[in-house]
């Protein structure tokens, strides 16, 4: 359906229209050249069948069909097409000169205008000073948020209108420009000092997400509290800048999330790494070049062996320390690459690491499987077969069914007799492959 089907033609409109309000839809009509009949008759060029038709208005409509003069015309397909001649530059400069504020939540409430200029009119909009939720205006433009956004909301209607809605909105959205206008909001800036709870949720999804702004994160740091600071000290790539302001407040906590980022500045590195338990955490996370991982072989070289950026000959040298932590720390390094090596090493905590490494292939996991020391730690590893984790449910063992019912790769089959079991059933309703298939399959919990 084109509009210029509908240019200086005559349309009747029965009902409302739903996605505009009805001066706006007045107002786009006469941009178009599309004239609005009062009644039907010879002139008209099409009818469009809206919402909240009442009785007299449906009788005529029904009448008017089965005489077969007309076939109505979706409101939604016509306000769709009406939507294609918007110019959102002109909207915009009108609702900043206007300042109306029911005409913008119209707009934002409108499904058919694309997601740049609802963006843009987002940042427009004046919340009040209230929450998300606190008011109805808000809600309405809230839950028009994350329903333009949300992923699969067929299946969770009700999560346009919870808080935690935006917390998931952030979790599984990666549109950089969406994430920064989110950022921005007042609601959510202003909640930083504000302690509610449901808003820490999607403060923290903030704070974690790859695409959160420098602008949001230096106010999380200087308005926020150290629990948030310490959740931003955490993101790798962060600005050496924002890592100095962070180090500069002198929390145990922040120094400890700066120690374990992989990319802290070498120049804090060295200043906190002189404090030999940050030191042990910094070399067991922070990526290493041929400097820093001689630096840290001296005195730490357990913390080094658990580093996934080692290379494989870094790897070796360690293992040939013959220290048993060092061996330990090794077998469990999710880049591990020397698994055949240690496996002949014979030692059973060192098997067990390695049987609970999900870097591991599938051979080396049923090699450890045949030593019967490994029973539980595979049946917690995320990258074991399906085949060898049906072999260790049929042993019956508890300790083997829990870490079975905690693992998001065991059969769902299983996992469906192991919610049957009170031992088992909270392990397997908290875990995400399981509550994943619920959602899919939309059934509930037995």
């Amino acid at each position: 359906m084109k509009l210029r089907t509908f240019t200086h033609k005559r349309i009747l409109l029965f009902g409302a229209p739903r996605a505009f309000s009805r001066d706006e839809f007045d107002r786009l009509l006469q941009a178009a050249q599309i004239t609005l009949a009062d009644a039907y008759d010879d002139s008209v060029d099409a009818v469009i069948e809206g919402r909240l038709i009442n009785p007299i208005e449906q009788e005529t409509l029904d009448r008017l069909y089965d005489t077969r003069k007309v076939v109505p015309l979706s409101i939604d397909d016509f306000e769709k097409t009406l939507c294609s001649q918007i110019e959102p530059d002109r909207i915009i400069m009108s609702l900043k000169l206007t300042r109306d504020r029911d005409r913008l939540r119209a707009f934002l409430q409108n499904p058919y205008i694309d997601n740049d200029f609802f963006l843009k009119l987002l940042q427009l909009y004046d919340w009040g000073g209230e929450g998300f939720f606190e008011s109805d205006e808000n809600r309405d433009v809230t839950a028009a948020l994350i329903g333009r956004y949300y992923e699969n909301l067929e299946r969770n209607h009700n999560v346009q209108y919870s808080t935690l809605g935006l917390m998931h909105l952030l979790r599984q959205t990666r549109r950089p420009r969406l994430i920064r206008v989110i950022g921005g909001l007042p609601p959510l800036r202003k909640a930083v000092s504000s302690g509610d709870r449901q808003m820490r949720a999607v403060l923290e999804a903030l704070a974690l997400h790859p695409d959160t702004d420098e602008p949001t994160l230096k106010h999380f740091i200087r308005q926020g509290d150290d629990a948030l600071r310490t959740l931003v000290a955490s993101r790798p790539a962060l600005d050496p800048a924002l890592q100095q302001e962070l180090a500069g407040m002198n929390d145990p906590q922040i120094h400890t999330a700066l120690a374990a980022n992989p990319d802290l500045g070498p120049a804090l590195a060295d200043t906190l790494f002189a404090d030999g338990s940050l030191a042990d955490v910094g070399y067991a996370h922070i990526r290493l070049d041929g400097e820093r991982y001689e630096k840290g072989l001296i005195d730490h070289a357990a913390a080094l062996a658990a580093n996934p950026s080692l290379t494989e000959a870094m790897q070796r040298q360690l293992y040939t320390s013959g220290d048993h932590a060092v061996r330990c720390a090794l077998a469990a390094n999710p880049a591990l690459q020397i698994a055949d090596t240690l496996t002949d090493d014979g030692d059973e905590s060192v098997m067990q690491a390695l049987a609970a490494n999900p870097s591991l292939n599938t051979a080396q996991l049923e090699a450890l499987a045949g030593t019967g020391c490994c029973n539980r730690a595979l049946a917690g590893n995320g990258s074991a077969p399906a085949t060898l984790l049906e072999a260790l449910y049929a042993k019956g063992d508890s300790d083997v069914l829990l870490a079975l019912a905690a693992n998001h790769a065991t059969p769902v089959a299983i996992l469906q007799q192991l919610q049957l079991d009170a031992r088992f059933e909270r392990a397997v309703r908290t875990n995400d492959a399981f509550g994943q298939f619920i959602q899919r399959e939309n059934i509930g919990w037995l």
